[in-house]
């Protein structure tokens, strides 16, 4: 019958390994380390402004027909949008700017009609910017302008 092998601890005599105290300190340096990045990464998330995640987008077209311009807008961002404005661009550079007083939730769509008083509005640009309320302050996020030729009906 063979005798059960024995393990020796012989080879990690002589050597030292960490003493409490280091090991307590890299535990806590280790600790503190993922701690900063943990809020860093929250922080960050945080920071990100409501006009990121707002999105308009037109269903069809723009179209202009009776002194009227019509159009569907979508809202595809993530926030609800509570108006907005239009500024309709001519084609002799001439600018008008109408106020929307709508409120599209997240994923919703609205038709616009818009009443416009020009003989010559062949080649005019619409341009809708959205507005959000941000701590129940209205602002409107210009960089997610829409900006669509206008056709027509």
């Amino acid at each position: 019958m063979s005798t059960p092998a024995r393990y020796s601890i012989a080879p990690l005599r002589g050597r030292r390994g960490f003493s409490p105290l280091i090991a307590t300190v890299l535990l806590l340096a280790f600790a503190v380390a993922l701690g900063v990045m943990a809020v860093s990464y929250v922080l960050q998330r945080a920071d990100k402004d409501a006009c990121d995640v707002t999105s308009l987008a037109l269903d069809d077209r723009a179209c202009f027909a009776d002194e009227r311009i019509s159009f569907v807008l979508q809202n595809s961002g993530e926030i609800p949008i509570s108006g907005g404005k239009v500024t309709i661009i001519g084609a002799r550079s001439e600018i008008t700017e109408s106020q929307l007083s709508l409120a599209l939730d997240a994923g919703s769509r609205s038709s616009v009609d818009i009443p416009y008083q020009s003989i010559n509005i062949e080649g005019a640009t619409v341009v809708v910017t959205p507005q959000i309320l941000e701590d129940d302050v209205a602002r409107y996020c210009t960089t997610q302008e829409l900006r669509v030729p206008l056709v027509r009906c």
